[in-house]
């Protein structure tokens, strides 16, 4: 399984996005990549003009996928989103600075991928 960046078209090479892939094998067969998280539209957003350097885990069921994005002000985050469908994910809006909002966001994610 694969998670990675990529754009539709070289025009559109500066909205980049999410997809996801799998093999069998690792090294061949590669399933036709599909889009599993777009760049918030908002204009406030931290990721609204790319997302970009994924990390996917798949733990007992549950997907987990780190990404780092940036906005049209420059401002560039790290962003989780987790699942039990790689498909349908729920983005997390946490503060990361914030060591109370991590531990509690860590908590939520231990439970909810002990459920998967």
């Amino acid at each position: 399984e694969a998670a990675f960046v990529a754009f539709k078209s070289f025009s559109q090479r500066r909205v980049m996005s999410l997809y996801y892939s799998k093999s069998a094998n690792g090294v061949s067969g590669w399933s036709a990549p599909t889009t599993i998280l777009i760049p918030n539209k908002g204009s406030g957003s931290w990721d609204n003009k790319g997302l970009y350097r994924s990390c996917l885990l798949h733990i007992n069921g549950c997907y987990i996928v780190y990404y780092s994005g940036i906005g049209t002000d420059g401002r560039r985050s790290i962003g989780i989103s987790y699942g039990s469908s790689i498909y349908d994910l729920q983005q997390v809006d946490v503060d990361f600075s914030d060591e109370g909002q991590t531990k509690a966001f860590a908590r939520v994610l231990a439970k909810a991928c002990a459920a998967s």
